[in-house]
């Protein structure tokens, strides 16, 4: 997980990695109970904003720590609930229902980064 740059300036990550899972874990559950109340009140625009802070905290996290897939599985949440934050529209039901998926998705890739089987 650390990249050649990380080494040239000094960085260890690995070092990092244990904060990092603990973090993530965090920013999930988080942005999980958020989805779940918007599904139930989609015009909450407090819920809507928290969900996409803790998304947007989740790929900023990930991309410091060099890890692609998780960087870029946040994203696919981030997007389109900052647009909906932004817009202050309620984000599609469909949408809540597969971020809540890749919810589950981020949460098995930092399973694998810790060895547990989640």
């Amino acid at each position: 997980m650390t990249s050649q740059a990380d080494e040239y300036l000094g960085f260890d990550l690995s070092a990092y990695k244990a904060l990092y899972i603990e973090e993530a874990g965090k920013c999930l559950v988080t942005l999980r109970q958020n989805l779940i109340q918007l599904r139930d009140d989609p015009m909450d625009e407090e819920k809507l904003y928290a969900a996409h802070r803790a998304a947007h905290m989740l790929k900023g996290m990930s991309a410091t720590m060099h890890d692609e897939a998780l960087t870029a599985l946040a994203e696919t949440m981030e997007d389109p609930l900052r647009r909906a934050d932004r817009q202050k529209l309620p984000p599609p039901l469909e949408k809540i229902e597969s971020f809540l998926v890749a919810c589950d998705e981020f949460e098995v890739g930092l399973g694998r980064l810790t060895g547990d089987d989640v």
